[in-house]
Protein backbone atom coordinates (compact mmCIF):
# COMPACT_ATOMS: atom_id res chain seq x y z
CA UNK A 1 0.00 0.00 0.00
CA UNK A 2 2.78 2.66 1.39
CA UNK A 3 4.95 2.34 -2.48
CA UNK A 4 1.53 2.17 -4.47
CA UNK A 5 0.86 5.68 -3.01
CA UNK A 6 4.19 7.05 -3.41
CA UNK A 7 4.14 5.96 -7.16
CA UNK A 8 0.81 7.77 -7.48
CA UNK A 9 1.71 11.19 -5.85
CA UNK A 10 5.30 10.71 -8.22
CA UNK A 11 2.37 10.41 -11.27
CA UNK A 12 0.74 13.61 -10.28
CA UNK A 13 3.66 15.65 -9.27
CA UNK A 14 5.38 14.86 -13.05
CA UNK A 15 2.81 16.53 -14.87
CA UNK A 16 3.37 19.19 -17.46
CA UNK A 17 0.96 22.23 -15.84
CA UNK A 18 1.46 24.66 -18.52
CA UNK A 19 -1.97 24.79 -19.38
CA UNK A 20 -4.60 23.52 -16.85
CA UNK A 21 -8.38 23.47 -18.46
CA UNK A 22 -10.82 23.63 -15.18
CA UNK A 23 -13.68 21.99 -15.29
CA UNK A 24 -16.37 21.55 -12.18
CA UNK A 25 -19.21 18.63 -12.68
CA UNK A 26 -21.73 17.27 -10.63
CA UNK A 27 -23.72 14.23 -11.47
CA UNK A 28 -24.67 10.64 -9.75
CA UNK A 29 -23.52 7.22 -9.32
CA UNK A 30 -25.00 4.03 -9.14
CA UNK A 31 -23.58 0.35 -9.37
CA UNK A 32 -23.04 -2.68 -6.84
CA UNK A 33 -21.37 -3.46 -3.57
CA UNK A 34 -19.19 -6.16 -1.88
CA UNK A 35 -17.76 -7.39 0.86
CA UNK A 36 -14.43 -9.37 1.71
CA UNK A 37 -13.28 -10.19 5.07
CA UNK A 38 -13.23 -12.88 7.65
CA UNK A 39 -16.33 -14.43 5.90
CA UNK A 40 -15.58 -14.08 1.97
CA UNK A 41 -11.89 -14.42 2.20
CA UNK A 42 -11.31 -14.03 -1.58
CA UNK A 43 -14.46 -14.10 -3.92
CA UNK A 44 -14.98 -10.71 -6.41
CA UNK A 45 -18.56 -9.74 -6.68
CA UNK A 46 -19.54 -11.84 -3.96
CA UNK A 47 -23.86 -11.02 -2.99
CA UNK A 48 -23.36 -7.59 -4.81
CA UNK A 49 -25.52 -5.03 -3.56
CA UNK A 50 -26.99 -1.70 -4.72
CA UNK A 51 -24.91 1.18 -4.16
CA UNK A 52 -25.80 4.73 -5.43
CA UNK A 53 -25.05 8.62 -4.68
CA UNK A 54 -24.01 11.87 -5.61
CA UNK A 55 -20.83 13.50 -6.47
CA UNK A 56 -18.50 16.37 -7.53
CA UNK A 57 -15.56 16.45 -9.81
CA UNK A 58 -12.98 19.28 -10.47
CA UNK A 59 -10.93 18.75 -13.22
CA UNK A 60 -7.74 20.45 -12.50
CA UNK A 61 -5.75 20.41 -16.02
CA UNK A 62 -5.95 17.24 -18.35
CA UNK A 63 -4.32 14.82 -15.84
CA UNK A 64 -5.58 15.47 -12.81
CA UNK A 65 -8.64 15.72 -11.24
CA UNK A 66 -10.33 15.46 -7.48
CA UNK A 67 -13.61 14.04 -6.98
CA UNK A 68 -15.95 14.27 -4.16
CA UNK A 69 -18.62 11.70 -3.35
CA UNK A 70 -21.55 10.31 -1.47
CA UNK A 71 -22.53 6.86 -1.34
CA UNK A 72 -25.21 4.95 0.43
CA UNK A 73 -24.58 1.31 0.14
CA UNK A 74 -24.97 -2.07 1.69
CA UNK A 75 -22.85 -4.79 2.55
CA UNK A 76 -23.74 -9.04 3.83
CA UNK A 77 -22.15 -11.87 4.28
CA UNK A 78 -23.32 -15.60 5.19
CA UNK A 79 -21.08 -18.69 6.42
CA UNK A 80 -23.65 -21.02 4.56
CA UNK A 81 -22.42 -19.81 1.26
CA UNK A 82 -19.04 -21.61 2.06
CA UNK A 83 -18.46 -25.23 2.21
CA UNK A 84 -15.76 -24.95 4.90
CA UNK A 85 -16.09 -27.05 7.86
CA UNK A 86 -15.18 -23.96 10.53
CA UNK A 87 -17.90 -21.90 8.48
CA UNK A 88 -20.59 -24.35 8.80
CA UNK A 89 -19.86 -24.74 12.62
CA UNK A 90 -19.55 -20.50 12.86
CA UNK A 91 -22.92 -20.12 11.21
CA UNK A 92 -21.94 -16.24 11.12
CA UNK A 93 -23.71 -13.79 9.16
CA UNK A 94 -24.05 -9.82 8.79
CA UNK A 95 -26.06 -7.04 6.50
CA UNK A 96 -25.43 -3.85 7.16
CA UNK A 97 -26.02 -0.36 5.48
CA UNK A 98 -23.45 2.67 4.76
CA UNK A 99 -23.14 6.25 4.11
CA UNK A 100 -19.50 7.00 2.54
CA UNK A 101 -18.25 9.66 2.19
CA UNK A 102 -14.88 10.15 0.60
CA UNK A 103 -12.54 12.05 -1.51
CA UNK A 104 -10.26 10.87 -3.88
CA UNK A 105 -7.56 12.09 -6.51
CA UNK A 106 -7.45 10.73 -10.05
CA UNK A 107 -4.58 10.47 -12.48
CA UNK A 108 -5.56 9.79 -15.68
CA UNK A 109 -2.59 8.26 -18.48
CA UNK A 110 -4.32 10.22 -20.89
CA UNK A 111 -4.92 14.12 -21.27
CA UNK A 112 -8.30 14.25 -21.21
CA UNK A 113 -9.78 17.11 -22.06
CA UNK A 114 -13.07 16.93 -24.68
CA UNK A 115 -13.02 20.53 -25.45
CA UNK A 116 -9.64 20.16 -26.84
CA UNK A 117 -10.60 16.62 -28.41
CA UNK A 118 -9.15 14.34 -26.12
CA UNK A 119 -12.03 12.14 -25.01
CA UNK A 120 -11.28 9.30 -23.59
CA UNK A 121 -8.61 8.35 -20.75
CA UNK A 122 -7.96 5.58 -18.01
CA UNK A 123 -7.16 6.86 -15.10
CA UNK A 124 -5.83 5.49 -11.58
CA UNK A 125 -8.04 6.83 -8.16
CA UNK A 126 -7.05 6.84 -4.26
CA UNK A 127 -8.30 8.76 -1.38
CA UNK A 128 -10.38 8.41 1.59
CA UNK A 129 -12.89 8.28 3.08
CA UNK A 130 -15.35 8.06 6.52
CA UNK A 131 -17.95 5.40 6.98
CA UNK A 132 -20.99 5.48 9.11
CA UNK A 133 -22.89 1.75 9.27
CA UNK A 134 -26.71 1.90 10.95
CA UNK A 135 -26.52 -1.40 12.69
CA UNK A 136 -23.43 -3.22 13.70
CA UNK A 137 -22.71 -3.75 17.22
CA UNK A 138 -19.31 -2.87 17.69
CA UNK A 139 -18.60 -0.28 14.66
CA UNK A 140 -20.28 3.00 13.81
CA UNK A 141 -18.04 5.47 12.31
CA UNK A 142 -14.60 4.06 10.26
CA UNK A 143 -12.18 5.44 8.11
CA UNK A 144 -10.95 3.70 4.70
CA UNK A 145 -8.81 3.94 1.68
CA UNK A 146 -10.11 3.68 -1.57
CA UNK A 147 -7.98 2.88 -4.50
CA UNK A 148 -8.43 1.32 -7.83
CA UNK A 149 -8.85 2.88 -11.56
CA UNK A 150 -11.42 3.52 -13.98
CA UNK A 151 -12.15 5.17 -17.29
CA UNK A 152 -13.68 8.55 -18.53
CA UNK A 153 -15.22 9.06 -22.00
CA UNK A 154 -16.97 12.28 -23.28
CA UNK A 155 -20.58 12.54 -24.47
CA UNK A 156 -19.97 15.42 -26.15
CA UNK A 157 -18.64 18.75 -24.32
CA UNK A 158 -20.61 18.36 -21.10
CA UNK A 159 -21.27 15.21 -20.20
CA UNK A 160 -18.87 12.38 -18.81
CA UNK A 161 -19.74 8.70 -18.44
CA UNK A 162 -17.19 6.73 -16.19
CA UNK A 163 -16.96 3.44 -15.03
CA UNK A 164 -14.52 2.73 -12.21
CA UNK A 165 -13.63 -0.11 -9.41
CA UNK A 166 -12.26 0.72 -5.98
CA UNK A 167 -11.48 -1.17 -3.47
CA UNK A 168 -11.72 -0.24 -0.11
CA UNK A 169 -9.53 -1.30 3.25
CA UNK A 170 -11.44 -0.12 6.13
CA UNK A 171 -8.13 -0.14 8.48
CA UNK A 172 -10.45 -2.27 10.90
CA UNK A 173 -11.75 -5.95 11.58
CA UNK A 174 -15.42 -5.05 12.91
CA UNK A 175 -17.10 -4.22 9.55
CA UNK A 176 -18.52 -8.55 9.85
CA UNK A 177 -19.72 -7.96 13.38
CA UNK A 178 -17.81 -10.69 14.66
CA UNK A 179 -14.53 -9.47 16.35
CA UNK A 180 -15.57 -8.89 20.09
CA UNK A 181 -19.21 -10.76 19.49
CA UNK A 182 -18.14 -14.42 19.81
CA UNK A 183 -21.46 -15.29 22.25
CA UNK A 184 -23.79 -14.33 19.86
CA UNK A 185 -22.07 -16.40 17.06
CA UNK A 186 -22.86 -20.09 17.54
CA UNK A 187 -20.01 -22.65 18.61
CA UNK A 188 -22.08 -24.97 20.72
CA UNK A 189 -18.84 -27.32 21.94
CA UNK A 190 -16.50 -24.19 22.13
CA UNK A 191 -18.03 -21.03 22.71
CA UNK A 192 -15.06 -19.35 23.47
CA UNK A 193 -13.66 -20.12 20.49
CA UNK A 194 -11.76 -17.35 18.24
CA UNK A 195 -14.44 -16.63 15.36
CA UNK A 196 -12.56 -13.56 13.45
CA UNK A 197 -8.78 -13.20 12.20
CA UNK A 198 -7.03 -10.43 14.44
CA UNK A 199 -3.85 -9.85 12.12
CA UNK A 200 -5.86 -8.68 9.02
CA UNK A 201 -8.17 -5.89 8.25
CA UNK A 202 -12.00 -6.18 6.64
CA UNK A 203 -12.25 -4.25 2.79
CA UNK A 204 -15.82 -3.85 0.70
CA UNK A 205 -15.58 -2.82 -2.87
CA UNK A 206 -17.72 -0.56 -4.96
CA UNK A 207 -17.76 -1.14 -9.14
CA UNK A 208 -19.93 1.88 -10.36
CA UNK A 209 -20.71 3.52 -13.42
CA UNK A 210 -21.47 7.50 -13.14
CA UNK A 211 -22.51 10.11 -14.97
CA UNK A 212 -21.87 13.82 -14.85
CA UNK A 213 -22.32 17.16 -16.21
CA UNK A 214 -19.80 20.24 -16.78
CA UNK A 215 -21.25 23.39 -15.43
CA UNK A 216 -18.02 25.34 -16.94
CA UNK A 217 -14.58 25.03 -18.86
CA UNK A 218 -11.50 27.52 -18.25
CA UNK A 219 -8.30 27.37 -19.97
CA UNK A 220 -5.87 29.05 -17.52
CA UNK A 221 -2.29 28.98 -18.42
CA UNK A 222 0.15 28.84 -15.72
CA UNK A 223 2.03 32.23 -15.18
CA UNK A 224 5.81 30.92 -15.27
CA UNK A 225 4.98 30.12 -18.55
CA UNK A 226 3.94 33.27 -19.97
CA UNK A 227 6.36 35.35 -18.62
CA UNK A 228 8.03 37.63 -21.52
CA UNK A 229 11.42 36.23 -22.71
CA UNK A 230 14.44 38.60 -23.07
Amino acid sequence: MKHVLIIFVFLVLSIDISAQTQRHEFGFAAGGSYYLGDINHLKQFYKVQPAFGILYRYTQNDFIAVKAQVLRLTLAADDADFSYQYQTVRNASFKTNLIETSGTCEYHFLPYNPSEGFKFAPYISAGIALNYADNLNNLTYFMAIPFGGGVKAALGKRFTLNVEWLFRNTMSDNLDDLKGNEANVDYPLHSSKQVTSINTNDWYSVAQFSLTYSFSTKKVWCPAYTKKKY
